[in-house]
């Protein structure tokens, strides 16, 4: 019987292995790890795949962020840069490097201003 009717509707299998995963509600902080989305749904309550390896942030179905799931320490963080506000990212841009390049565009006195201040800073 399995010759004759069903052989035929075989296929191959996924190349992908089957993973098991749990799913929980939450506001971005998962087993006392924190693990940022995009900042409109900071203070949203979402649904969270969890995998061994990889967790998804989903909100309303559509997934809006995924990590690499962290194991261990508690309190952690995983921050996508993407997911925060402008203002913030250019925080984050404020380092001495870029400070030095600023200040050339402007001239020579603010260069020396800005290496005693980034010196005295560092």
């Amino acid at each position: 019987m399995y010759e004759e009717e069903e052989k035929s509707y075989l296929q191959q299998l996924p190349h992908t292995l089957y993973k098991l995963t749990e799913w929980k509600s939450a506001k971005v902080q998962v087993e006392r790890i924190y693990y940022s989305v995009p900042y409109d749904y900071v203070r949203q309550h979402v649904d969270v795949r969890l995998t061994t390896d990889l967790i998804e942030v989903y909100f309303k179905e559509a997934r809006i962020a995924s990590h690499k799931r962290l194991n261990g320490e508690i309190g952690q963080l995983s921050t996508n840069t993407e997911h925060m506000p402008d203002n913030h990212r250019l925080y984050l841009e404020h380092n001495p490097e870029n400070n030095r390049e600023w200040a050339e565009t402007i001239g020579s006195s603010m260069v020396q201003f800005c290496f005693m201040y980034i010196e005295y800073e560092c």
